[in-house]
């Protein structure tokens, strides 16, 4: 099987903008060109969705799991005491998001 070389050529015009939006956006899925990115894009016609990150999903899946597990004890022992302590660390652990969310 021989491989076609690729003579055909397209143009497209876009605005500064909108060449910017697909250049960030065929980086951050991994890919080198805005081109290798248009075609996969137009040929399976459909949007390429983001590869997620790993470490980032399980920092927050953690979280979430704390938040569960404060508000569960809020619900279960409704002193003034415990839900005070217990907003103190979901402060801590909205902060701890806050900061995972500012690096995307």
């Amino acid at each position: 099987m021989s491989i076609e070389q690729k003579r055909i050529r397209i143009e497209l015009r876009l605005s500064s903008e909108e060449k910017a939006q697909f250049k960030r956006k065929a980086a951050s899925l991994g890919f080198r060109s805005i081109s290798k990115y248009i075609k996969l894009v137009i040929l399976n016609q459909r949007e390429i969705k983001p590869k997620v990150d790993v470490e980032l999903a399980l920092q927050i899946r953690k979280i979430g799991v704390n938040i569960n597990q404060m508000v569960a004890l809020c619900n279960h022992y409704k002193t003034d005491k415990v839900i005070k302590d217990i907003g103190l660390s979901l402060e801590s652990e909205i902060q701890l998001l806050n900061k995972i969310l500012a690096k995307l």
